[in-house]
């Protein structure tokens, strides 16, 4: 989490709470940023993920506006 933040280079806007007991990993924005130069594939999965929630937010920002 915290995906849309690295790659817009800004703060985080949210925060998670887990349910149940969890392993988690910290991955630092740098790491992340070379990661995605030195791995299209991942790049192009997290792109679509990001454009996809880019569309659901405008979606949901313009259904509230109705």
């Amino acid at each position: 989490f915290g995906e849309l933040a690295i790659i817009e280079r800004r703060r985080r806007g949210a925060s998670v709470v887990a349910l149940t007991e969890a392993n988690l990993l910290e991955l630092k924005a740098d790491d992340f940023r070379h990661l995605m130069e030195n791995h299209p594939g991942i790049k192009e999965a997290i792109d679509s993920v990001v454009a996809r929630r880019r569309r659901q937010t405008t979606e949901l920002s313009a259904s509230e506006r109705v």
